[in-house]
C-alpha cells in the first residue's frame, strides 16, 4: 500500500503581501480624502463647493416632495 504525496500548503510571498497592504492602504487613503473634501473638510474641501448645488438641490426635493 502505498501512502499519498503530501504537498506543503501553499504560501503567498511576502512581496505579494506587501504590495497588496500598500495598495489597500493607499486605497483607503483615497477615498478618506475625497470623502472628507465632499463633505468640506481637509484639502480637498474644494470638492465640497462643487458638490454643494448638487446635495442641496437633493435635500430640497427630499423635503418639498
Amino acid at each position: 500500500m502505498t501512502t499519498p504525496l503530501k504537498t506543503p500548503p501553499l504560501k503567498t510571498p511576502p512581496y505579494t503581501i506587501a504590495c497588496r497592504s500598500v495598495t489597500a492602504t493607499i486605497t483607503v487613503l483615497i477615498l478618506l480624502a475625497v470623502g472628507f473634501g465632499l463633505a468640506g473638510y481637509g484639502p480637498g474641501s474644494g470638492l465640497h463647493r462643487l458638490a454643494s448645488p448638487v446635495t442641496h438641490a437633493l435635500h430640497l426635493d427630499r423635503i418639498q416632495g
